[in-house]
């Protein structure tokens, strides 16, 4: 027996993406499918699944009915963001907006909710992944007419400043961002909490996500959550910290060992 398809996925959930002639479906349990895509994704994510035609992408609910319109160059799955909210926030929220997923057109970025109403405008130059602060804080970095900042999950300014170039906010409640030749530390008030200025600040995406990694006369060292800044010594390549040995590649901390 010949194949019907030219490549299938296993069911996720009720559907399997099949493909057959550059076309692509979702089949249910009973075996119904249209091929009449040019690329959807495997399942439904928050209710709807991504879709391609003719170059333009949108999103589809459960019923195969289209749900936001194919008009985006670039879309991307909606992310659940009321588990990070307080109670009082999440009873706030419509559900609608519990979900958001990042779209493109045009070069440009924005945020829409599961309506396809936008929470941000398509005028961003960049919107990097929220970030969740140990407020449960939600932040995004955003890049606008060549300068960095930083709005939160309504889309407001929570930062009424702009930078060269910044690096999206540490769970513990700060951000790396550079000012002329330096980087430094701003907080969710748009304060400076410390006065050292470091030739370059590392991301705070690493596993070992307690420390941020930061470049000081030409050597790497680390911040603690109290923004206590720790260096190696001498020759070492690597830095004491709490009785652990905490080695550093590429900006990132890579290991934390015993000492």
């Amino acid at each position: 027996m010949h194949p019907i398809y030219d490549s299938a996925l296993p069911f996720y959930g009720d559907v399997a993406r099949v493909e057959k002639d550059g076309k692509f479906g979702l089949m249910d349990p009973c075996g119904n499918v249209d091929l009449i895509w040019d690329y959807c994704e495997r399942a439904f994510q928050s209710g709807l699944c991504i879709v391609n035609k003719d170059g333009l992408y949108g999103y589809i609910d459960e019923k195969l009915n289209i749900a936001i319109d194919l008009q985006y160059d670039e879309a991307e799955q909606f992310h659940h963001i009321i588990n990070y909210l307080s109670p009082i926030e999440s009873s706030e929220m419509s559900e609608l907006d519990q979900y958001l997923a990042r779209v493109k057109k045009d070069s440009k970025y924005g945020l829409i909710n599961l309506k396809g109403d936008l929470i941000l405008p398509i005028e961003y130059e960049k919107i990097e992944k929220f970030t969740i602060t140990k407020n449960k804080d939600i932040i995004y970095l955003i890049k606008i007419y060549g300068k960095y900042g930083f709005v939160n999950y309504k889309g407001k300014y929570i930062i009424n400043k702009f930078f060269d170039e910044a690096k999206s906010f540490w769970k513990k409640g700060y951000a790396p961002i550079k000012i002329k030749d330096y980087w430094t530390i701003i907080d969710i008030n748009g304060d400076y909490p410390i006065k050292l200025k470091f030739q370059d600040i590392g991301d705070s995406t690493s596993n070992y996500d307690e420390y941020l990694t930061v470049k000081l006369d030409n050597k790497w060292g680390i911040l603690d959550e109290n923004l206590k800044l720790y260096m190696p010594q001498g020759e070492d390549n690597f830095i004491i910290h709490k009785n652990n040995k905490v080695y550093i590649k590429n900006t990132y901390v890579i290991d934390i060992c015993e000492s």
